[in-house]
């Protein structure tokens, strides 16, 4: 069974997409962090009870989705070295192994930020991070059936 390399032109437009996407996660969760004290809510209403049982402070909430924002950086990082060097069939295991459980991490923030969303503060900063959030989702999933793709005639 031959392996293959999953077609570039796939590949370098989900990881250009993927870069976009970071880009628009990282201004929608520092965007929400820094209005933490913006306006009159108090900082339980604007994040505390997204999704979690205990009250948190504003900036302890959002440290979470940092932590899932740097580890999508360094995918990313990680996509672009492997397909640059055309090492695709070597590492192509370790690289699924790394964006699974960045696509579920992805996926609980999709979920932080449609709560946040729907608390009603900072609707259209929400709306930013979860915007980036599902984007990043779908193309993570799309480089894992990228990277998965085996060619299975005989040779």
């Amino acid at each position: 069974m031959a392996v293959k390399t999953p077609p570039l032109l796939y590949a370098w437009t989900s990881v250009v997409l993927l870069w976009i996407s970071w880009v628009v996660m990282l201004g929608g969760v520092g965007s929400l962090q820094a209005n933490c004290g913006g306006s009159g809510a108090s900082e339980l209403l604007r994040a505390g009870s997204a999704g979690y049982l205990a009250p948190v402070s504003c900036h302890r909430f959002y440290s979470y989705i940092w932590w899932t924002l740097w580890y999508d950086f360094m995918a990313l990082v990680l996509l672009s070295y492997v397909l640059a060097k055309e090492i695709v069939h070597i590492t192509r295991y370790f690289v699924i192994a790394f964006l699974a459980p960045l696509t579920y991490l992805l996926m609980s923030t999709t979920d932080v930020a449609q709560a946040i969303w729907h608390l009603g503060v900072s609707q259209s900063r929400a709306k930013a991070l979860f915007a980036g959030t599902i984007m990043s989702t779908i193309l993570q999933l799309v480089m894992i059936i990228l990277l998965g793709i085996q060619d299975e005639l005989k040779v």
